[in-house]
């Protein structure tokens, strides 16, 4: 990590040419660039899971074939690539997993030969980008590259739902860039275009509530999905489409999806429809947990790289919250980063008003003047600081530009092995790595955070302080209920890492009596080597391994990470051909806390047949075994308990990757070892396409998701069928999203658009786009959700929210004595930096059209009021009388009463009413005012609250007039 590199994007097809254009200016190679004639992708959204086929058509414009050409594209780190098919002009491949060099090497004498070939491999140096090569493209010809992978959703912390992403590029990173992945021009345009449907599917009996992208503006429908018929409503399926004239996507496509119960747990038992008496397990849950929280270290390791020349702002918002959220008895410490590094202080302070009011002006000076992008050494400098009679929580805020990031990881990973360590991640901005962002909460057993351009990030940064006071906990453990009460642990999981070892035929005879070589061979010519004689095992290059017996339960991750409240954790479990006669009937988790034990049974769904949490589950496996030898790591020998380890120290890293490779090959997904190859002329990968245009057009045929069989008693729903309406905007008018003055006061009427056999979700979005322009129970406590439903689905701009809203006016700049100073007016009248774009449907929509206005300056008004509120609260949780505050809220008081005690209630009161809307920013904030009234002698906090709301709830503050 030398130098800075900030290239165009690297996502495209490219060819390298004869020589370098201009020997004088550069001396890599040059690239050319295909272009792009057209781009979809069709996602299919189950649940958590999401199924994705990504077509691509390049064409070769030049007058001669390319040998080789090659096509870099991103994805979200964590996502399985499990098919990879080319047509390379008439003739179509099927890509097979193979272990890499055996992969590489077919491609390469497919190549030579003159035959046409792709290869697909994942990037050494980031697991979030892969690398195709396509070989022998003729002239003229189209290259249509189709992909299908599969994904594990995030859960978004902002909206309490599901996250699905589609990456614009790969994002400028920090360090050498990769050979294969040099610096290149920008991609060539065209006229064509990019279309993207999302189809969501959840459970049944949970409604969809609202489907929404803080990115783009999308069409969205409810009732259906967008390959069903017209005929059939379920309030459980929806789709989004996205249609744009041109083929590059400017910016990361971001869709979030909230259900009714969405985060209720859940445990799927899927069967592999081609490996016999294969079956997995996926077990996935929000816990809400309600125990007494932590107080240790915490630090914010802040990125102010030059790259976050544009989200400082963000920055400093988000870290008011965070500081002012604190509670009485951490110690705290801030850690700005970029080519160099800096603390606020030595080593890390107690909490009270002196740290608090430092470290907020400390924050309120932050600029992106930190240079490039070192991350390793603050890292490692918060670590050998930190006080070690207290557990470490940091929280890494970053917009995620480096290459490198084995060393870093494993620094992370080194210190948290004793769980006294924790790392949580926030992803700044679209061009946020996943792999870097994922990494570090992965290794530091914690969880992450993304926000994209323009998304406010509040919510998300205070959640992850509640996963920094959670206690640590290290001992999960799961256990399968099978029927009949006969339970097989999987700490029965420990069992089954007790593996048999035997070793190859080569080592284990050398009592066995056999003929004696001749020193001198004369056979042996002189121009042969006896040293590169083959020992017959070349084509196994893990033949000289010892062969290790396969565990009848793989887990993974293997170690439960820790469970955070609100953060969505899944673990998998395959189950091999020797458990096929029981029948798992439930999951229970359990685990162990200051508070008491912790436990929580989830009842098994069958699914039926189906490929995609078999490959969810190597895909976990395989990254395990990447990073830390997953389940091998405490594989011991049946015969004496060693560990395996320990036995093979000098063949262990080829055991590791043995494995991985087994689990790749077997379930078909590309990784660090292994990879698509597709060879013309091999009956397994070609078939020749006659007499066909190239199209983007999907077959509804084509399975958009499997299990494609499913269980009769299932309660998982797999069935499709329903119908959609669209609500579109007769008119509308908006300024673009840049903005600083959103436009307020605008009505917007709706027409219905019929649903009929004909009807495409690209061509609404055409439409519309013209028109717009529990202790032991504490695990997890269920909630009563609101019922509804939502009959129609509405295109809605970035300044379009459909809550009935009274539009207020500006907060007026007064001198009297009783309103706040000029600085705090200022403060209060400051127009917007901007808005998320959310195009969103919810039960807020169903209501007279007639009602709905823009309530884009309540909006602001009320949020820059509520955060100068925050701002004005002591380290302890209380409020100074004064007569700014009391402006805020509104309210004027009998001096007799204007003591901390009744301020603190009348604030807590107005964050609470005003704030409701995004209560969880604030949550942190008014538990610990609470707790400091509940340290008051003679003071009923219960009362002393509702007495304020009364007052609160009559009062008018000035912005709100």
């Amino acid at each position: 990590m030398s130098s800075n590199i900030h290239s165009s994007p690297l996502c495209g097809c490219w060819y390298t040419l004869a020589g370098p254009r201009n020997p004088y200016y550069s001396l890599q190679p040059q690239r050319a660039w295909l272009p792009q004639r057209g781009m979809k992708s069709h996602t299919v959204i189950k649940d958590v899971t999401s199924r994705t086929v990504l077509t691509q058509i390049f064409s070769n414009d030049s007058n001669e074939q390319l040998k080789n050409i090659a096509y870099s594209f991103p994805l979200y780190d964590g996502v399985s690539v499990v098919s990879f098919t080319a047509t390379i002009g008439d003739v179509k491949i099927h890509g097979v997993v193979k272990e890499k060099q055996q992969a590489r090497r077919e491609y390469r004498e497919a190549v030579d030969k003159g035959s046409k070939a792709g290869l697909l491999e994942q990037a050494h140096e980031s697991s979030d980008t892969f690398v195709t090569s396509i070989g022998n493209v003729p002239a003229g010809s189209k290259v249509i590259i189709e992909v299908i992978y599969v994904g594990e959703l995030k859960h978004d912390a902002q909206h309490n739902g599901i996250r699905f992403t589609i990456p614009s590029s790969i994002a400028p990173r920090y360090g050498p860039t990769p050979s294969d992945m040099a610096t290149a021009p920008t991609l060539h345009k065209t006229t064509d275009a990019i279309e993207v449907v999302v189809d969501f599917e959840s459970p049944e009996g949970c409604p969809i509530q609202h489907l929404i992208s803080p990115s783009h503006f999308i069409a969205v429908g409810i009732g259906r999905t967008s390959t069903m018929g017209p005929t059939v409503h379920l309030a459980n399926r929806g789709y989004a489409t996205l249609s744009l004239d041109t083929t590059v996507l400017d910016k990361e496509f971001v869709f979030i999806a909230s259900i009714k119960d969405g985060d209720n747990p859940k445990a799927l038992l899927e069967t592999h429809p081609n490996i016999p008496n294969q079956r997995a397990l996926m077990a996935t849950l929000v816990p809400r947990f309600n125990i007494t929280p932590s107080y240790g270290e915490i630090v914010f390791i802040v990125d102010r790289s030059g790259s976050m020349g544009g989200k400082i702002d963000l920055v400093i918002k988000a870290m008011t919250i965070l500081l002012k959220s604190l509670p009485v008895g951490v110690k705290f410490n801030i850690c700005s980063f970029g080519s160099h590094h800096a603390f606020l202080w030595p080593e890390s302070k107690s909490y009270n008003d002196t740290s608090l009011n430092s470290a907020i002006n400390h924050v309120s000076a932050f600029h992106a003047d930190f240079g490039g992008t070192e991350m390793y050494r603050p890292v490692q400098a918060t670590i050998s600081q930190r006080f070690t009679d207290m557990p470490l929580d940091a929280i890494v805020l970053t917009d995620g530009q480096i290459w490198e990031l084995a060393p870093l990881l494993q620094l992370i990973r080194n210190a948290t092995v004793n769980n006294n360590c924790r790392f949580f991640s926030l992803g700044i901005g679209s061009g946020a790595s996943t792999a870097l962002v994922e990494g570090i909460a992965t290794a530091g057993n914690g969880f992450s955070q993304f926000v994209a351009e323009g998304e406010q990030m509040d919510t998300k940064m205070v959640r992850l302080l509640k996963g920094a006071l959670v206690p640590h906990i290290n001992d999960y453990r799961l256990e399968v209920k099978y029927k009949h009460d006969d339970f097989e642990m999987i700490d029965s999981v420990r069992e089954a890492s007790k593996v048999r070892i035997e070793m190859p035929a080569t080592t284990t005879s050398k009592n066995v009596s056999k003929p004696s070589i001749s020193f001198f061979n004369e056979e042996i010519g002189l121009e042969k080597d006896p040293a590169m004689t083959s020992d017959g095992t070349n084509s196994d290059r893990f033949a000289h391994l010892p062969v290790i017996s396969s565990p009848s339960v793989i887990q993974a991750p293997y170690q439960i990470p820790p469970l955070y409240s609100f953060s969505r954790t899944t673990v998998y479990i395959l189950l091999g051909p020797e458990t096929y006669d029981k029948t798992p009937e439930a999951l229970v988790l359990r685990a162990t806390c200051s508070d008491g034990p912790l436990e929580l049974e989830i009842k098994v769904e069958d699914v039926g047949k189906g490929e995609t949490i078999h490959q969810l589950a190597a895909k976990k496996a395989v990254s395990e075994l990447e990073t830390s030898g997953g389940w091998l790591s405490a594989a011991t020998d049946k015969a004496d308990g060693t560990l395996l380890k320990n036995k093979h120290p000098g063949r262990w890293d080829e055991i590791v990757e043995r494995e991985a490779v087994r689990l790749g090959v077997k379930y078909q997904i590309a990784g660090r070892w292994t990879s698509f190859v597709a060879l013309e002329g091999d009956a397994k990968h070609e078939t020749v396409v006659v007499g066909t245009k190239p199209s983007l057009s999907f077959d509804p045929t084509i399975e958009s998701f499997d299990p494609t069989i499913e269980s009769q008693d299932a309660n998982f729903d797999f069935d499709m069928g329903a119908s959609a309406m669209l609500a579109i905007p007769r008119q509308f008018q908006f300024q673009p999203p840049s903005s600083a003055t959103p436009p307020g006061g605008q009505h917007t009427r709706y027409r219905r658009v019929s649903s009929s056999p004909s009807f495409r979700p690209s061509n609404m979005f055409k439409q519309a786009r013209s028109a717009m322009g529990s202790a032991a129970s504490a695990i997890f406590n269920k909630r009563n959700n609101g019922e509804g439903g939502v009959e129609e689905a509405a295109v809605a701009s970035p300044y379009m929210e459909c809550k009935k809203t009274r539009r207020p006016r500006r907060l007026a700049s007064r001198e009297d004595s009783d309103h706040p100073p000029k600085r705090v007016l200022h403060r209060l009248t400051r127009a917007a930096s901007g808005r998320s774009m959310e195009a969103s449907v919810s039960f807020e929509c169903v209501q007279s059209p007639s009602e709905m206005q823009a309530p884009i300056n309540a909006n602001v008004d009320r949020s820059v009021a509520l955060r100068e509120v925050v701002r004005m609260q002591k380290s302890d949780g209380s409020w100074d009388w004064s007569a700014a505050l009391l402006t805020l809220l509104g309210v004027v008081l009998d001096p007799r009463k204007q003591d901390a005690v009744v301020v603190t209630a009348l604030a807590i009161a107005f964050l609470q009413k005003h704030g409701a809307h995004n209560a969880e920013t604030w949550e942190l904030i008014v538990q610990k005012a609470k707790n400091w009234l509940a340290q008051q002698q003679g003071v009923d906090v219960d009362k002393e609250i509702s007495d304020a709301e009364k007052i609160i709830e009559t009062a008018t503050p000035d912005w709100s007039r």
